[in-house]
């Protein structure tokens, strides 16, 4: 039993440690756009091309689950306006860079 104590221990001074040496740049990405108030099921991190710079060559954290409906051909423009809207009005991203982060482009 005392092993495992000291192994636990071990391992989770490592973690720490770890913590504190990850570059600045890993963790730029927090926090992740999303539209739900919980934790997302399903994030992806990556950079993207974009013309506003406060987002250019960074690691942009994104809930696809909250946009999956985007995807949907049969998607009203009305309600396509409003998903995009209310990235606009809380992350500042414009139409254009939302569309490149959930493509992958």
């Amino acid at each position: 039993m005392h092993l495992l104590a000291i192994a636990t221990r071990t391992a989770l001074s490592f973690f720490a440690l770890c913590m504190l040496t990850v570059p600045s740049k890993l963790s730029a990405h927090e926090p992740c756009i999303q539209l739900r108030a919980g934790i997302c099921p399903h994030k992806i991190i990556r950079s993207v091309t974009t013309k506003q710079p406060e987002f250019a060559n960074k690691a942009l954290c994104i809930c696809i689950s909250d946009f999956k409906e985007l995807n949907d051909e049969n998607l009203s423009e009305e309600r396509r306006n409003e998903l995009v809207q209310q990235v606009k009005d809380k992350y500042a991203l414009d139409e254009q860079t939302l569309y490149n982060l959930l493509n992958g482009r």
